[in-house]
């Protein structure tokens, strides 16, 4: 027989984990990409943060804009010790978003560095000498 963990643990492959605190939440893949088409169908400057504001709490976004400015420190070569100081974050954080950084996806470096207009050539090389490489 199985416990009442095991069976609430059991979920399909295309479905979305995430956990706060003793709960476990979940998503289909299917409705994380209804989220997408809305965001997508948002026309405008306006909309979009009318949207952004009807749906999250301030706190939530707060935390994303925070991370997007992580992101950005990072990109150009900022110390996580200066992050730290500046962003007040933990390094677990700014590692995740390191990571997510340079994964395969390049989607997040790359809509970072056309937000902030970071010459990806520039961070290349800055890279590159802060290895001695």
């Amino acid at each position: 027989m199985l416990s009442a963990r095991q069976i609430k643990r059991q979920r399909s492959k295309s479905q979305i984990l995430t956990t706060g605190g003793i709960n476990e939440y979940y998503i289909e893949s299917a409705d994380f990409q209804k989220l997408v088409n809305l965001f997508n169908k948002a026309s405008n400057k306006k909309v979009t943060a009318s949207f952004l504001n009807s749906l999250f709490t301030k706190r939530e976004l707060v935390d994303a804009t925070r991370r997007i400015l992580i992101a950005k420190m990072l990109l150009s070569n900022t110390s996580y010790e200066d992050i730290q100081n500046q962003i007040h974050t933990c390094k677990n954080t700014i590692s995740l978003i390191k990571k997510n950084l340079y994964n395969k996806d390049d989607t997040l470096r790359n809509l970072i560095i056309d937000t902030y207009g970071l010459s990806a050539t520039e961070l290349y090389l800055k890279r590159r000498l802060q290895k001695g490489k």
